[in-house]
């Protein structure tokens, strides 16, 4: 039998900070938020909704499954999970996910 390896799934840390609003960031290169994408990652729907609610960048600790979910939301908008900006009523966020080692 030959020895296998397994590669570990490791977590990271959700960053979602608050640009601005579409009147003062260049909304264009924001991707409009959809309910049913984020809907596959709660913990980044709900992330993105707190960071509007309070105007305020949000942090989040993910696991290796909440950070496979933020992946599946970032490849349905074809986006680097690294950064992306979306508009959420009227408000700019940019998304960042980064991993641990």
């Amino acid at each position: 039998m030959s020895p296998t390896t397994e590669t570990a799934s490791l977590g990271g840390l959700l960053v979602v900070e608050v640009v601005g609003d579409g009147a003062r960031a260049n909304e264009s290169e924001a991707l409009s938020y959809d309910r049913t994408v984020f809907a596959r990652s709660p913990t980044l729907d709900e992330t993105v909704t707190d960071a509007v609610s309070a105007n305020a960048t949000q942090r989040r600790d993910l696991s290796s499954r909440e950070v496979q979910r933020v992946e599946t939301v970032a490849d349905e908008y074809d986006a680097s999970t690294g950064e992306f900006v979306v508009s959420k009523d009227g408000t700019i966020v940019r998304i960042s996910l980064a991993y641990e080692l």
